[in-house]
């Protein structure tokens, strides 16, 4: 029986019948729920953004994540539909960003460190990777990017379980809970179908790899008794040996060594020999002899004879400048071969048995359809049939297609190739912090402290009273005009007072 819980109370009641949808994506793409909440009155209830939801068949837990997305409309004129997008607990691996360099380190021992660092909650118990990396940074990147970068270089998978434990596994190394067969009763039977495809066909394979070493041999070059520079015909693994005239000359590396040192250098990128004024070579037919272990590029093709007598021949070219030998080159056509040289398989089925998770791999043994072959489950859709029949929609893909992985897996694990990054990037870690600052001034004015001097002049000038033809009078006296010289005579306060 289906029950979905919401921050850990049942909320299945409140779920519109038929909107319940579950797509379990291939590994790290985010599984996916979808359902519709019913609020009415007398059942009112609004979910919330953030909220964890979990789904479970029974007792099994078939879903774990967070509301990410919800939708509202309107049914008649009291009842509110939900609409409510989920995604699985890796949502949480993009909250923060890492910025980090990690430096001769396996994959486990990388992804224990990002998981403390920058997601406590999550635990690694299926994390399953013991390829050392060389160098590896990321700059800025969400966890799941991280892992995701992790997972290109290694050719490894990963995803997020319900309960939030990681995983990182190899492509074809989890089975999944059963499998098919005409009487296996696990499926539903006409659901059934299998496409089959050429258009991937590839018969015959040119590989074309890194340098590799061929055998030793000299170069003859004839001197001028003018020409320091000679150009060579060979890109040489290491510092040749160097003669003139059956002499052997001591040989430095151009712009390397110091000029006084050495008779002659050499130059690995532009494949020339260079001599010194005092030691330029005389004239004379092939008297300069360069020894050394010249580099060429490894190209190889190997073909499907069967599929080319049954298809006809198709073409395919790769370059893979990380194959340094013969053996390597052929072996990787030979994972090209054994994945595109015949059809290609893709298909799908129904079933109403749970437990089957998008990465697994599933076989399919059928008489009737004359098939016994490996196929990768690539995606898992859950949906409601009645109020308590639901149904699982399988998508699949050939494993054939897989066998270049295999390849590339068996090489890492050898030690062959050890995975990593060119990047000298340069990582900054720098720290800026909001912070809100109060700032309380007061200003006291202060003598003893802030002493200021001032210097005043005053200049008066003292003029005597003259007598300019005034009557002083006993008073009261009011002049009669501004002519009226007739003055009252003060007594008090006056210097006759």
């Amino acid at each position: 029986m289906i029950s979905l819980e919401i921050n850990g109370v049942d909320k299945t009641s409140n779920i519109k019948f038929g909107s319940l949808r579950k797509d379990d994506n291939l590994n790290d793409r985010k599984d996916l729920l979808k359902f519709t909440i019913r609020s009415y009155e007398g059942n009112i209830y609004l979910p919330e953004l953030g909220q964890e939801v979990e789904l479970f068949n029974g007792a099994e837990l078939i879903f774990g994540g967070v509301i990410v997305k919800i939708s509202e409309s309107m049914e008649g004129d009291k009842i509110i539909n939900y609409a409510v997008e989920c995604t699985d607990y890796s949502f949480y691996l993009d909250k923060l960003l890492v910025t980090e360099r990690y430096e001769s380190m396996t994959v486990n021992a990388i992804i224990a460190d990002l998981l403390t660092d920058y997601a406590p909650d999550f635990t690694g118990t299926n994390v399953n990777c013991t390829i050392p990396i060389t160098t590896v940074t990321f700059d800025r990147i969400t966890v799941s990017q991280a892992l995701a970068k992790l997972a290109k270089l290694t050719n490894y998978s990963w995803y997020v379980d319900y309960d939030m434990d990681l995983h990182f596994f190899e492509k074809t190394s989890e089975a999944a809970a059963f499998n098919l067969t005409d009487t296996s009763n696990n499926f539903i039977y006409e659901s059934l179908g299998i496409d089959r495809d050429i258009s991937q066909l590839r018969n015959r394979v040119y590989i074309r790899g890194g340098e590799i070493e061929g055998v030793t041999r000299s170069e003859f070059i004839s001197g001028t008794g003018v020409k320091l520079t000679f150009p060579l015909g060979n890109k040489f693994s290491s510092l040749p040996i160097v003669k003139v005239a059956t002499v052997a000359q001591t040989v430095g590396i151009d712009f390397l060594d110091i000029e006084a040192d050495f008779d002659c250098f050499w130059n690995y990128q532009e494949k020339y020999i260079r001599f010194k004024d005092t030691t330029v070579p005389a004239a004379a037919s092939n008297n300069i002899e360069v020894i050394g272990t010249p580099l060429y590029n490894l190209v190889m093709r190997v073909e499907d004879s069967a599929s080319i007598a049954k298809y006809g021949t198709y073409e395919f070219a790769v370059t893979d400048r990380t194959i340094k030998s013969k053996e390597e080159a052929k072996q990787f056509a030979v994972a090209q071969l054994q994945a595109y040289a015949e059809n290609i398989l893709e298909g799908g089925f129904q079933t109403y048995t749970s437990g089957l998770r998008s990465g697994q791999i599933i076989n399919i043994q059928s008489d009737l359809r004359d098939t016994n072959e490996d196929f990768l489950i690539q995606k898992v859709s859950f949906r409601q049939l009645s109020p308590s029949d639901y149904v699982w929609d399988v998508d699949l893909a050939s494993l054939k297609t897989m066998g270049i992985i295999d390849f590339l897996i068996g090489l890492l694990q050898s030690g062959k190739q050890v995975a990593g990054e060119t990047s000298n990037e340069i990582l900054d870690k720098v720290l800026f912090e909001l912070e809100e600052i109060t700032i309380t001034e007061s200003i006291v004015v202060s003598k003893v402290h802030n002493p200021m001097s001032e210097t005043v002049t005053n200049t008066e000038a003292s003029n005597a009273q003259k007598n300019l033809g005034n009557k002083f009078v006993a008073g009261p006296y009011i002049p009669s005009s501004f002519a009226d010289q007739k003055r009252v005579f003060i007594l008090e306060g006056s210097r006759l007072g």
